[in-house]
């Protein structure tokens, strides 16, 4: 399907009627094109959602209240965009009813299982109710459940994608859709079982969505609209000399989402690098504007680009018996850090101790102290910032950004990353 091309819209971009109403547009502009677009939840439905989730496992009698009232929000938002005809309406609502039932129930499901089959439905809401307005406006569309085509297996929060069968239901099913509409909407962020039950491949996976159905179809390009100009050499609001990049290689888009920039999922290039298809991020409030392209060539010369991550812990482990850290340390260690899925961003073994750094999240952390604490002693340090660079020095870091203390710093090839107060 080379001349398929791949939309997403964000949730930023679908906040409110005025956006959706833009979003509109830009399918009108590319009227007679083939498109699949891959829509996020509306705004901030997902963190409703989780907060949801949490009031359930909470015992919280609330949660079925929050639960309508981003129900209602929906059907308020539809009605600002016109869709005022009571089937459609209904679709939207129905969205909720199985997440109404398990609120309803005792709690018989693991977290993680639960969290998925009540916050998947955020994206399904947004499809339905973006599908309606775009059909009222004369877009040719059909809706498609992303769950009949992405197969992923039982980790729920983190669905690994099974290629070959996804590969197999997309090209069937969004072949036979685009015989009678020219344009397809569907959900970003959600997969399903082998058993048909909802999964997610992780926060803001709606880029990565795009990915895999672009690569699963041979299609042309993928056109992730966003609410910013581009990719950035930096978070304008941490960077101030930030400016935007025309033009990206595959590898170096990795290498900055990995290292955390958060324009793009992490694992959203690598599918279509290995079919060669190119990726524009363009701004969702200037059609004409490419943005930025992402392509296989690599005769780039970068401007140094800056990766902040706040909110970093440097965790600080020596064996108590002060033996070597040794290979079983290691194994232990990393055993305890996949289980509580803990990200580590920097690391560094000496004889005696084993450093790194991570994302502070309050459980997480607890959980690591109370599985370590018998065999080694642990300090850590709150409250620090770790800064990548690419294609730049330590002079640079420290003139451009003003960093005070660095606790831990690391370089290698064109990247250096620094931990720092």
């Amino acid at each position: 399907m080379d001349d398929l091309k791949v939309f997403k819209f964000g949730g930023a971009c679908l906040k409110d009627a005025q956006s959706i109403t833009n979003a509109g547009t830009i399918l009108q502009h590319f009227e007679g094109d083939k498109l699949l677009l891959v829509v996020s939840a509306v705004n901030k439905t997902t963190n409703q959602l989780e907060k949801v989730v949490n009031a359930f496992f909470s015992g919280n009698e609330e949660a079925v209240h929050m639960l309508q009232a981003i129900q209602y929000e929906h059907v308020a938002l539809a009605n600002d965009l016109g869709i005022n005809d009571p089937e459609a309406l209904n679709e939207i609502e129905d969205c909720f009813i199985d997440a109404l039932w398990i609120l309803e129930d005792q709690i018989q499901d693991p977290y993680d299982y639960v969290y998925d089959q009540i916050v998947a439905l955020g994206e399904l809401a947004s499809s339905k109710l973006n599908y309606h307005y775009f059909k009222n406006i004369g877009i040719d569309i059909s809706w498609l459940d992303v769950r009949d085509v992405l197969r992923t297996d039982e980790s729920y929060r983190a669905g690994v994608v099974d290629w070959n069968i996804t590969q197999q239901k997309s090209q069937e099913k969004i072949a036979a859709l685009l015989l009678t509409n020219k344009v397809i909407i569907t959900q970003g962020f959600i997969g399903s079982t082998q058993d048909n039950t909802t999964t997610t491949l992780g926060r803001e996976g709606s880029d990565y969505t795009a990915s895999i159905l672009a690569y699963c179809v041979d299609a042309h390009s993928v056109h992730v609209w966003k609410d910013v100009e581009g990719i950035m050499t930096g978070d304008p609001k941490l960077y101030k000399n930030a400016t935007l990049i025309k033009q990206l290689s595959f590898s170096e888009a990795i290498e900055m989402c990995y290292f955390g920039a958060k324009v793009l999922h992490p694992k959203t290039i690598k599918p279509i690098q290995n079919k060669n298809i190119p990726l524009f991020v363009r701004p969702f409030g200037d059609v004409m504007n490419p943005g930025t392209a992402i392509t296989a060539d690599q005769n780039f010369v970068y401007s140094p680009i800056v990766i902040i991550e706040e909110n970093q812990v440097l965790v600080e482990l020596a064996v108590k018996d002060f033996s070597f850290v040794a290979e079983h340390h290691l194994s232990e260690i990393f055993a305890i850090l996949k289980d509580l899925k803990i990200k580590v961003y920097l690391m560094r073994n000496t004889a005696i101790n084993f450093i790194f750094s991570t994302k502070y999240e309050e459980v997480k952390i607890a959980k690591l102290k109370s599985c370590l604490e018998d065999s080694y002693f642990i300090n850590i340090t709150n409250d620090l910032t770790l800064t990548t660079v690419r294609h730049a020095d330590l002079d640079f870091a420290r003139k451009e950004l003003g960093m005070k203390k660095v606790f831990f710093e690391e370089q290698f090839s064109h990247t250096l990353q620094l931990l720092h107060n």
